[in-house]
């Protein structure tokens, strides 16, 4: 009867792949651990809290406010502008290129088209 050697044949060949795959979760630790989110930026006017985190904003409730008016910046020049109802409170620019700066200014409105309250913050 042939004699197997104990560390031939598919046991020693998984090991080998084992050991790899131990090698790439370290590596892809490292790199979760590197890829940190971004910081949470606040803002405040009045009462009123801006806030934004990658290419979140959320702001608190404003009592009275018909609507948030988003006014978008790049640079200094306002690009755009959008008008949510008064029961969204975040908005997410998920279109926007990396590498350029941009500040999003959120207006609380009355019924009228007033200003209640608002605040700027960079993206």
């Amino acid at each position: 009867m042939p004699v197997v050697h104990p560390e031939a044949g598919i046991y020693n060949g998984l090991g080998a792949v084992k050991t790899e795959l131990e090698k790439l979760n370290s590596k892809v630790d490292q790199l979760i651990k590197s890829q940190e989110p971004g910081q949470i930026k606040t803002e405040y006017a009045n009462g009123f809290e801006l806030k934004a985190q990658d290419r979140v904003v959320w702001w608190t409730k404003v009592d009275n406010a018909a609507r948030y008016r988003l006014i978008l910046k790049i640079n200094i020049d306002e690009v755009g502008s959008l008008d949510l109802d008064r029961e969204t409170r975040f908005y997410v620019f998920d279109k926007m290129p990396k590498g350029i700066y941009f500040s999003v200014k959120v207006i609380a409105e009355d019924r009228e088209g007033n200003e209640i309250v608002s605040a700027s913050i960079g993206l």
